[in-house]
């Protein structure tokens, strides 16, 4: 059963399984509830942990069902009773693992230096994750390309003639505005190859306030000078970004429009924008960043 799934036959309804992963994983999962001691699992297991790549299976369900499964056979394997002792700086600290509570997690605001011993139990795993925040601001981010090449610029709209466009081709720019201009993002996203789950993001200073032109309440302002490149799956307006999200992106070149307008006086931090694969964060892309200055207008 398992080798016609791999044929092109396409009567079966892909609706229910559209994966070789969800597929697997369903068939261990329920394999491993039913007949755990049956020899052929083994395979199956190590025949899903080669789909999995360093951050998932590809998708949102297959990474659902893939997670399911191994927690099944997790189960199986587990003892009734783990106990592990962690020390930080010299303080001792106890945790304890079981079958109804199989993962213990603790998390520190610093970064500090330990050992994690098992006291009791055969066999457990430890996973580690840092989370930081960079040191230099985000307007000072230079353009990267790791599988994606993102340019951005800014067209300030003018009462008559042409936009006053600002190419951000370096990092720390400054953009110079007066309250209540309004600007046009102009996002171009280079995808040398076919991809799916593609989103391209495009945070906003906090200082900007995004124009969406699908709303009813929106001014005529709002409707950028031309349309995606492709119109995309979904689209967020968001009040620190806009995104665009796609199941599909083939191979091209793709441009992206909207408006903002200039609210708050200050000076605002402006991220890069980047375009990434979803379930592949290795593949990703990014403009420079830079800085928005926001004025208020000389007169009444």
């Amino acid at each position: 059963q398992y080798a016609g799934l791999q044929k092109q036959d396409r009567s079966y309804n892909a609706l229910i399984l559209p994966s070789e992963t969800r597929s697997l994983a369903e068939v261990t999962r329920a394999l491993y509830r039913v007949a755990p001691s049956q020899p052929r699992l083994p395979l199956l297991v190590d025949a899903l942990l080669t789909l999995g790549r360093d951050d998932g299976w590809g998708s949102t369900q297959a990474n659902a069902s893939a997670l399911l499964a191994l927690t099944e056979v997790i189960k199986s394997k587990t003892d009734d009773t783990l106990a592990v002792q962690v020390t930080l700086d010299g303080k001792e600290q106890s945790l304890k693992l079981e079958r109804g509570a199989p993962v213990a997690r603790l998390r520190l605001l610093e970064g500090q230096s330990g050992q994690v011993k098992l006291v009791h139990g055969t066999t457990a795993a430890l996973r580690t994750d840092l989370v930081y925040v960079p040191a230099a601001p985000g307007s000072a981010v230079a353009a990267e390309s790791a599988g994606f090449v993102v340019r951005r610029e800014h067209r300030k709209l003018r009462p008559e003639g042409p936009f006053d466009i600002t190419v951000l081709d370096a990092p720390g720019k400054q953009l110079q505005l007066a309250s209540l201009d309004v600007v046009e993002d102009h996002v171009q996203v280079v995808n040398p190859e076919n991809r799916h789950f593609v989103a391209v993001i495009v945070p906003l200073a906090a200082g900007m306030e995004p124009l969406n032109p699908g709303l009813a309440t929106a001014p005529p302002e709002a409707k950028p000078s031309a349309p995606p490149t492709k119109a995309p799956t979904y689209v967020a307006f968001m009040d620190d970004y806009v995104g665009y999200f796609y199941n599909e992106l083939p191979k091209g070149t793709y441009d992206f429009y909207f408006r903002t307008r200039a609210t708050t006086p200050g000076t605002f931090v402006q991220p890069p924008a980047h375009a990434e694969m979803m379930y592949d964060l290795s593949r990703r892309g990014q403009s420079a960043g830079a800085r928005v200055q926001i004025v208020r207008p000389k007169g009444p």
